[in-house]
């Protein structure tokens, strides 16, 4: 559950940086398409919600061109 995570998250020494690779759920279920798009719709609401209680947390644009990402993963590292 979300709220155990959280907790954990608290107890735990903390990443310099967590990077979030987001796309819209239409391209996520293009590219896994083990769950339906209400699940993928959820799952990342939820994961987009960790940035409110981490403090490095950087959203990356995955739905672009792999060099793009890998590109903006890199100048947010740098």
């Amino acid at each position: 559950p979300m709220w155990l995570a959280k907790l954990l998250c608290r107890m735990m020494p903390q990443p310099d940086q967590v990077i979030f690779l987001d796309a819209s759920p239409d391209i996520l279920l293009s590219r896994k398409q083990e769950v339906g798009l209400e699940a993928l719709a959820a799952s990342r609401k939820q994961y987009r919600s960790t940035g409110d209680y981490l403090r490095n947390f950087k959203e990356v644009d995955a739905s672009e061109s792999l060099e793009s990402v890998i590109t903006n993963v890199f100048n947010v590292v740098s």
